[in-house]
């Protein structure tokens, strides 16, 4: 069974059009933290063929390795040999 909530007694709650609530100064914003830290993780999304996915899948699996750990390991081979000017 479902509660009944009193709307009216969470009025307090809302913000209103008068009012304007600032988040406190140390509050958080997601996503916007203003600087990474190196070992924060954070999603990569891009989509690929099925057949490309189940070969890095397939990879990581054979390797023993996480795909996480396998993203990082094909990066810094190919910027070994890929090197910024």
């Amino acid at each position: 069974m479902s509660k009944t909530i009193d709307l009216n007694k969470m009025s307090s709650l809302l913000a209103s059009k008068e009012a304007v609530v600032k988040p406190a100064e140390d509050a958080k914003q997601r996503g916007h933290s203003g600087k990474e830290r190196q070992d924060e993780t954070v999603n990569l999304s891009f989509k690929v063929p099925a057949q490309v996915r189940k070969r890095f899948k397939l990879a990581a699996i054979h390797a023993g390795i996480t795909q996480n750990e396998l993203v990082q390991r094909m990066l810094a081979a190919w910027e070994a040999q890929h090197p910024t000017r």
